[in-house]
């Protein structure tokens, strides 16, 4: 019986002592991280940034002596924030073609026309046959990658909205 009380009681002293410390954690920080003194500005890269609202400076979350120039780091988050906010495009959705049909059996073919139209123009429907200096051309290409190149291009696959560099259109082994 002594033995349980004495268990119990080294657990409640053990589990006060750590909610002590951490209290005593929490108030060394100070007001810095407390919501009535910051806002939060979202960088570029898509993280939140605190700022402290007397000095608009960012607040360092572990140690402020760690980050060099803080009056102009803070000036280009937020000046970067400035631009993005004014842009007429900071709102844009963009719409997605679904050739799936809705609920009433409808598509978006006809709204996305004129773009399926400019994005997928139809190649010829057969390839005209290979010439004498094509075909030399071709084989005097060494590795299959630029081989590869060559007959993507010559195919017609390449998309004609977006330039597609040759980088990403051969990703194949040389040898």
């Amino acid at each position: 019986m002594k033995k349980i009380i004495f268990i119990t009681l080294a657990i409640l002293i053990v589990i006060a002592s750590a909610l002590f410390i951490n209290k005593e954690k929490t108030i060394k920080k100070g007001n810095l991280m407390d919501n009535t003194n910051t806002y939060t500005v979202i960088a570029l890269n898509g993280r939140e940034v605190k700022f402290d609202k007397n000095t608009n400076l960012i607040v360092a979350k572990h140690d402020s002596n760690r980050q060099l120039a803080p009056d102009l780091a803070a000036k280009l988050v937020l000046d970067s924030r400035a631009i993005l906010d004014s842009s007429p495009y900071k709102n844009y959705k963009p719409l997605y073609y679904n050739p799936k049909p809705n609920s009433l059996g409808q598509t978006d073919y006809l709204a996305f026309k004129p773009w399926l139209d400019i994005s997928y123009k139809a190649s010829s429907n057969k390839l005209s046959p290979w010439t004498k200096s094509e075909k030399a051309y071709y084989e005097s290409l060494k590795d299959k990658r630029d081989r590869y190149i060559y007959l993507v291009k010559r195919s017609n696959l390449k998309c004609t909205m977006i330039d597609i560099p040759e980088d990403a259109i051969g990703r194949v082994d040389s040898n």
